[in-house]
Order: structure tokens, then C-alpha cells, then sequence
């Protein structure tokens, strides 16, 4: 499998925060699910945004 770049990896965990934000406030996952989600995204993506070059 063919990862993403470092810029894909890094817009795909904060467009997985924001949509989880955006869900939470229409009231269509409840805290506990917003946080089991975060922790997949950032134990999947997070690292990436933290580590990955920034070449832009």
C-alpha cells in the first residue's frame, strides 16, 4: 500500500478533527465518541502531522 504524502497525511488528520468537531456540535456523535475517534485519527495520522517534513 502506497502511503500518502506528508502534506496528504497532514490535511487528512486536521480534516478529521474539524469533521469530528463539526459532527460533535450538530449533536450527531456524543464526547466519548468524538474521543475514541481523535485517538484512531491521531495514533493513525497525528504522528505524521507532527513529524513529517514540511516541503511546500
Amino acid at each position: 500500500m502506497k502511503m500518502p504524502s506528508p502534506r496528504s497525511r497532514r490535511y487528512l488528520y486536521r480534516a478529521g478533527i474539524a469533521g469530528l468537531a463539526v459532527l460533535g456540535v450538530y449533536g450527531l456523535v456524543n464526547s466519548e465518541e468524538i474521543a475514541a475517534w481523535s485517538i484512531l485519527a491521531a495514533a493513525l495520522l497525528g504522528m505524521a502531522d507532527a513529524n513529517v517534513e514540511k516541503t511546500e
